[in-house]
């Protein structure tokens, strides 16, 4: 049996600009939403809606090889990238970004 690990936490840890892309993104009709795939390490990261005021996202470290880290690329949005390096560093299998949950006080927080 696999159990995981998941962050939960505020959108407010997200900005306006890369919240409404995730609202872009998820509105899409496929089952598994690309937000973006990360070039370096392989690390893709895939998006789902979570109703209307949030979002689910696994984070697949199968792709990471031993010693390395995820690395932002210019492409990927600085606030999510910061969130998952975050949730890599606790042991976090997937993040939930819901607008009713706490905030970290050592993330950015963005006022949108």
């Amino acid at each position: 049996m696999e159990i995981v690990k998941m962050l939960v936490l505020s959108t407010v840890h997200i900005s306006e600009s890369t919240a409404n892309r995730m609202f872009i993104e998820g509105s899409m009709d496929e089952e598994a939403r690309y937000f973006q795939k990360v070039a370096g390490n392989g690390l893709s990261v895939i998006l789902y809606t979570k109703g209307e005021h949030g979002w689910l996202v696994p984070i697949n470290t199968d792709d990471i090889h031993e010693g390395e880290q995820f690395n932002n690329e210019d492409e990927t949005p600085k606030d999510l990238a910061t969130v998952i390096r975050f949730a890599l560093e606790h042991d976090c299998s997937w993040v939930m970004f819901d607008k009713d949950a706490e905030f970290v006080e050592s993330l950015p927080k963005f006022d949108w």
